[in-house]
Formats: structure tokens, sequence, C-alpha cells
């Protein structure tokens, strides 16, 4: 005996709750549907236990003869009120990010994270009356030492500043004229603790 499609021509509802969202009585939503949860959706394997309202792992349908590359895919905006926890974040052109405008209130700001081909991180401030940068105490298990660069620019007069070692996480500056030391410093370095960012990649690897 073949099984028949389930076929929900109005609205569908899974729990006892009322959501409003969806309208009541004459102002319900046909189409709409409500589940209370939890949903997984895909490969029951890849969550043993409740992590969320909603998990969505890759298809494993064997219907479907060529698995789809990705486990969910929105055509359209997406907005999240919170946290995004991600291993690996990709954007297809730009990675703009919106805030607050801070002297005009009816207006936002957008801003671009910065590019490279590294995952560098990087520390800033200023250096005075002191001849060594302590880099933060996690640079030690975070940065390869062997990428640290030092940008040093001198306030007020010239102090010819050079570098003369990194080692222990700090950075050791000297005055080649006795000066005592008064500038701004950028560090960068490239993260240790993950793989090297893969620069060049097929489009296949990212599912484009």
């Amino acid at each position: 005996m073949k099984v028949p499609d389930f076929y929900v021509g109005k609205r569908l509802f899974v729990g006892d709750g009322e959501p409003i969202a969806l309208g009541l009585g004459p102002t319900e939503v046909r189409g709409s549907a409500y589940i209370e949860g939890p949903l997984l959706v895909g490969d029951a394997t890849k969550f043993p236990t409740i992590t969320a309202a909603l998990m969505v792992a890759p298809q494993i349908n064997s219907d479907v003869k060529t698995p789809a590359f990705w486990s969910a895919y929105f055509h359209g905006g997406v907005r999240v009120k919170g946290t995004i926890i991600a291993d690996t974040i990709a954007a297809t052109q730009s990675k703009p990010f919106i805030i607050d405008h801070p002297t005009k209130p009816d207006k936002k700001l957008v801003h671009v994270a910065l590019e490279g081909p590294e995952n560098g991180v990087y520390v800033r401030g200023r250096l005075t009356d002191s001849s060594i940068i302590e880099l933060p105490e996690y640079w030690k298990n975070l940065v390869d030492e062997k990428t640290i660069t030092v940008n040093l620019q001198t306030i007020g007069i010239e102090q010819q500043l050079i570098v003369e070692d990194i080692k222990s996480n700090q950075i050791f500056v000297r005055s080649n004229i006795s000066l005592n030391i008064d500038c701004f410093y950028h560090v960068y370095g490239t993260r240790k603790d993950i793989d090297k960012l893969k620069v060049e990649v097929n489009p296949e690897d990212y599912g484009l």
C-alpha cells in the first residue's frame, strides 16, 4: 500500500502554544506553521542530544541522488538577534556590519571587516617611558612569534626607534639617540592555533 502524502491546506500547529504572530481567528495566516520544537532536520546522528529548538544537519534522503552541499540555504535577508558561533564564516562579496550611528540617531553606520591573506591578529597602544611592549598573555599560545611585525610612530620629536628583539611575549624597543621613548605601536601576527588560511580555493570547496 502506498503511503499517501500529508497535506496541510490551512495551518500546521504542533504543540499547545498560540502563536500570536501567525494570527488568530479571522486574522490567521493561511499556509503558516507553528512547531513548539525541538525540530530536527537531516542526519539525526549529528545531534545525539537536544542542542537547540531547530537542529539542521546534512540531508540523508536516499531519494535525492545528489545530496545538497548546504544544510540550510536562505535566499534573502537573514537577521539574527543574538550570538553566532561558527567554525568558519565565508562571504562571497564583502563582510559589512551595521551599528547605530554615534551622532545621528536617524542613521546607521556601515563598516566592513578588514581583509587580508592570513588569520591575523593585532594589538596597538602607546609606549611611554619604557622600552618594552608587553604583549597580551594569551599571545604566546595564539600567535606565531616568527610572524610578528611591529610599526612604531614617534610622538613629539624624532627618537630613532628600532626593535631590538622579540622574545618571551615582549617586544624590546630602543632609541638610538638615548631619548625617553614615547610612541604609538601596532603589532601584527598570524594565529598558530589553527591551520594557515588557504587563499586560493576551488569554488566547489565552498559550495559556490
